[in-house]
């Protein structure tokens, strides 16, 4: 999820019940992950993300476990956002996309790749959102955004309530 995303779904869950809330952030997102230290009961801690969401669900059980965090049994709510679906858009779709959010410019601020992404309800990987955000990128012509939403992938969110095994 998106940052403001994260930080809303957090604050909803942190006032529905006097419960934790422990946030899972790959070292490429992890700068986004700081505003939540702010919200009382958010902790972050950073995990390895697999391209199997499963695997990734399993390794954070574990950590919250071996931390005394979880015990085995409790019951936890996962709040996520998994790439899967389909991967890329169409062509016609990509450019009325870039036209809209270049309004009239023939390049985007790397900045804006993101929310042309979500229009398209696609997100590239954390490496790629990391390097748009905090690298000296400055702008992309329609080839170069062409190039990142064709590699990126649907994102599909979810909520599950699951036990601690």
């Amino acid at each position: 999820m998106e940052g403001n995303q994260i930080l809303w779904t957090a604050k909803f869950l942190l006032r529905l019940s006097r419960m934790s809330l422990w946030l899972m952030c790959s070292p490429e997102s992890c700068f986004s992950a700081g505003r939540l230290t702010l919200v009382h009961g958010v902790r972050p801690f950073l995990l390895e993300f697999s391209d199997d969401p499963e695997h990734t669900i399993a390794e954070a059980f574990k950590v919250l476990v071996s931390r005394g965090w979880l015990e085995s049994g409790d019951l936890v709510i996962i709040v996520a956002d998994v790439l899967g679906g389909r991967s890329g858009a169409p062509d016609s779709e990509k450019r009325a996309v870039f036209d809209e959010v270049a309004e009239g410019s023939a390049e985007i601020s790397s900045s804006r790749v993101r929310a042309a992404l979500r229009k398209m309800s696609l997100k590239a990987t954390d490496t790629v959102e990391f390097k748009l955000a905090h690298g000296d990128t400055g702008t992309i012509s329609y080839e170069e955004f062409a190039e990142v939403a064709s590699n990126a992938k649907q994102i599909v969110h979810t909520v599950q309530l699951r036990y601690c095994p």
